[in-house]
């Protein structure tokens, strides 16, 4: 697939593909995965925050909290960070 595509999933999910990462979005959560060096897969896993920021009238931005970051690769998963 080609970088920078936007894919949709059944249950309002959607996929959006980038050169450097895929992020993978829910009603609740951003998934960012990527690659890192030595054939390692890096995941970041984030919680949407239930209030809005607005940047400009009418335009909510949404603001995400860590909840796990982990790198996998040969030797298994990496727990890096739980919040």
């Amino acid at each position: 697939m080609n970088t920078n595509q936007i894919e949709s999933l059944s249950g309002g999910r959607f996929v959006s593909h980038h050169e450097q990462a895929l992020v993978c979005y829910d009603s609740r959560h951003r998934i960012v995965q990527t690659e890192l060096e030595g054939g390692r897969r890096g995941e970041l896993l984030e919680e949407l925050q239930p209030e809005g920021i607005f940047t400009a009238p009418g335009w909510p931005k949404r603001s995400y909290r860590t909840q796990l970051f982990t790198v996998r690769g040969d030797d298994g998963v990496r727990l890096i960070d739980k919040s």
